[in-house]
């Protein structure tokens, strides 16, 4: 008796798919690159990137960006390489304050609004609650950076 190949229904036909449709590992995967070394805190262009090959076992694909839409007004959180893929974990959002830069900060209460000089303690993005100190008092307060850039007593 001749032995017969499997066919799709022997296989099942998720098996069969997860081996025929699967990207082999000689398969390159195009990633995009810094063209040159982006510091901490740049906020990365369309000009700072480039789309190169890898292998694909060279590259763990969960974690690195695989798109240019990905890392485009991305802010760098820690020095990337020129050359090397992307990793995920070191974009963020871009900082809208600054550490010690001078800001106003305000408070809302029902009809009472209140207005502050501070100094920011920390760096932060929108969202982000920082400390803040009283440019008049010193004392040290949490302020939420809003969209716009401005600062928001909780």
């Amino acid at each position: 008796m001749r032995a017969s190949r499997p066919t799709p229904r022997g296989l099942g036909l998720a098996l069969f798919a997860a081996l025929f449709a699967a990207p082999s590992a000689a398969e390159p995967l195009t990633v995009p690159v810094p063209r040159e070394t982006i510091y901490p805190g740049d906020v990365i262009t369309q000009d700072m990137i480039a789309m190169r090959g890898f292998q694909r076992r060279s590259v763990q694909e969960k974690l690195v960006a695989l798109d240019a839409a990905a890392v485009v007004g991305s802010a760098a959180r820690r020095t990337l390489v020129a050359g090397l893929p992307i990793p995920l974990a070191s974009l963020g959002k871009p900082h809208l304050v600054k550490q010690g830069q001078t800001a106003v900060i305000m408070f809302e209460y029902g009809g009472l609004r209140i207005t502050a000089t501070v100094v920011a303690l920390e760096a932060g993005a929108a969202g982000d609650a920082i400390k803040v100190r009283n440019s008049d008092t010193s004392a040290v307060i949490t302020a939420v950076i809003q969209a716009d850039g401005r600062l928001r007593a909780p």
